[in-house]
């Protein structure tokens, strides 16, 4: 009887609550609050991690990682407790997981960025310590401490050099703790390159002191090297790179301009396509110049003059006459003869005026006489401000100030390929194999 009413009751949901229930409410509670708490400090240690990177000055796509894990980790806080503790927990094992890679990421970062300071330090520390021996003048106490300035920094490459960062993968201990995530690695504790030029700038204060007052050689020498690092040289790269993307955007412009001759439009996108993509396009025209048919921009083609003075102080009009070989009436010609050239020159004209006026495109061709001398072709700009015409060049009879234009262009783009490698290596934008400093 009493089995019957206890089935009846728990029927009713009015039955004493089952223990194993109980028990496995229980633990999955606890797993809950286990799982939450992780992902806490998970999240703080992403967040701390952050402030780091912030301060440290780490590139922006370091920190642009770090900023998306701690972002993801809040928004999983707010999701947790609707979330069944197993998959809340696979979701901040893998958010934990991209959190030490993150941090591994920017201490990698600050590494890299460390290192590549104090090696370009060095070279300015030790040109100056150069300096120092060479002036007898310098007392023997200052000259020690130049030199141990230049141990030190040499000390501190050689440790980061034997000291790089390495990643260890989490492991599962880790993964399923409530630590948060941990990077192992730390940078080797050195001076920044700041730091040393601070001390460089307090021994040349010292240097000065002991050279008294008054202006030396050594003084005039070393202010000037300053100024042109400080001012001219940064000017120089500025405007090496804007008149390389200018050279740029002449060249690809200039390259396509036969394929692209009938809308502007095309030719301007080729323009802005060779300026932003200026070390490729240097490249290219160093191997493979186009005619140089405009100077700066080939915005619309260019027409021959409406005249033009003749060998004998006659005009000879437009252009279709030089090249359909109309000759100019001379004295002896009959009354009709010469009518007739009239006519004949006012309709050329006439050819010529339509032609400027509908901006048709002539091919720029060298024409000899029968004696092998030059007989026309169609002449240079008329001034050296006219830099945004052009015409197409016949790659068969090319004349000889476009054969003259497409070699000038060649030597300016090799020696912007000089300049542009040459700064590329010197400030470290190629990757190159280098020796630790001891």
């Amino acid at each position: 009887m009493s089995s019957t009413t206890s089935s009846i009751l728990n029927t009713l949901g009015l039955g004493a609550p089952d223990p194993a229930s109980y028990t496995n409410a229980s633990t999955m509670a606890t797993q809950q609050t286990q799982a939450v708490s992780s992902l806490q400090a998970t999240v703080s240690s992403a967040n701390v991690a952050l402030n780091f990177a912030t301060t440290a000055g780490v590139s922006s796509s370091v920190l642009t990682k770090l900023q998306s894990v701690v972002s993801q980790g809040k928004t999983l806080l707010s999701q947790a407790a609707t979330m069944p503790a197993a998959k809340l927990e696979a979701a901040r094992a893998k958010l934990e997981s991209n959190a030490i890679a993150s941090q591994f990421a920017a201490v990698q970062d600050q590494y890299d960025t460390t290192l590549k300071n104090l090696k370009k330090e060095i070279p300015i520390i030790q040109a100056r310590v150069t300096e120092i021996h060479q002036d007898k003048s310098t007392s023997a106490g200052l000259v020690s401490e130049y030199d141990s300035l230049l141990k030190d920094i040499s000390g501190s490459i050689a440790l980061l050099v034997a000291s790089p960062p390495v990643f260890i993968p989490p492991s599962k201990s880790l993964t399923s703790g409530s630590s948060g995530s941990e990077v192992a690695y730390v940078i080797p504790s050195t001076p920044t390159a700041d730091d040393y030029q601070e001390r460089l700038d307090v021994l040349d204060g010292k240097k000065e002191q002991e050279e008294g007052n008054g202006y030396t050689m050594s003084r005039m020498w070393r202010m000037f090297k300053y100024w042109v690092s400080t001012y001219l040289y940064p000017a120089f790269v500025y405007l090496l790179a804007f008149s390389a993307a200018i050279l740029g955007g002449i060249i690809i412009s200039n390259a396509y301009v036969e394929t692209e001759k009938g809308f502007v439009g095309n030719r301007l996108f080729y323009f802005i396509y060779g300026a932003l993509g200026f070390p490729i396009s240097i490249i290219y025209a160093c191997f493979k110049t186009p005619f140089w048919v405009a100077g700066l921009f080939p915005a619309t083609p260019r027409v021959k003059p409406a005249t033009q003075t003749g060998g004998a102080g006659l005009t000879v009009t437009g252009m279709q006459d030089i090249l359909l070989g109309i000759q100019v009436p001379t004295p002896g010609q009959t009354a009709s003869a010469a009518a007739a050239a009239a006519a004949t020159a006012s309709a050329a004209a006439a050819a010529t005026a339509a032609a400027a006026a509908s901006h048709e495109i002539f091919i720029e061709s060298e024409v000899k006489q029968a004696d092998g001398t030059l007989k026309s072709h169609i002449l240079p700009p008329a001034s050296a401000f006219d830099i945004f015409t052009f015409v197409l060049v016949d790659k068969t009879k090319t004349p000889k100030y476009q054969k003259d234009g497409q070699t000038r262009l060649w030597y300016i783009s090799l020696i912007y390929a000089a300049l542009i490698s040459s700064y590329a290596v010197t400030n470290d934008l190629i990757p190159t194999l280098t020796l630790p400093v001891v």
